[in-house]
């Protein structure tokens, strides 16, 4: 079964953010906006041990504080994200904590700190009201 490690973020402005999901990302109703610590991986681990795991890496870290900055993305490939601003160093570093746990060897995906917005883009598509 696949998994992923995601963050799901306070966000100040859901209202906007989920309004652009609503019209663009077709996985609008499946999953919040988040951010990806950890791509999807294949494992036979139960999900109690992946949680634990988990739970052991980023109890090491205080609350911390993100702004999200700027549209990016890559759209040839359908997506689209927020760029973190403010937290993006804490984000690498739980992320390079995650995926140096033994329990939880898989190819490691550089990560670019973004919270996604959008999944699957129109190739036409428009971030506005027109």
């Amino acid at each position: 079964m696949l998994r992923s490690v995601l963050i799901f973020p306070q966000l100040n402005d859901r209202f906007t953010i989920n309004r652009i999901r609503q019209r663009y990302d077709d996985l609008y109703e499946h999953i919040a906006p988040h951010i990806s610590l950890v791509f999807p991986f294949d494992n036979e681990l139960t999900d109690e041990t992946i949680i634990q795991v988990v739970a052991d890496v980023i109890k090491k870290q205080q609350q911390f504080k993100l702004r999200l900055t700027a549209v990016s993305g890559d759209p040839k490939n359908g997506y689209v994200w927020l760029v973190v601003d403010q937290g993006s160093k804490i984000l690498t570093e739980l992320h390079d904590a995650l995926y140096a746990e033994p329990i939880l060897i898989i190819e490691k995906i550089c990560l670019i700190s973004r919270m996604s917005l959008l999944h699957k883009v129109y190739r036409n598509y428009k971030l506005n009201n027109s």
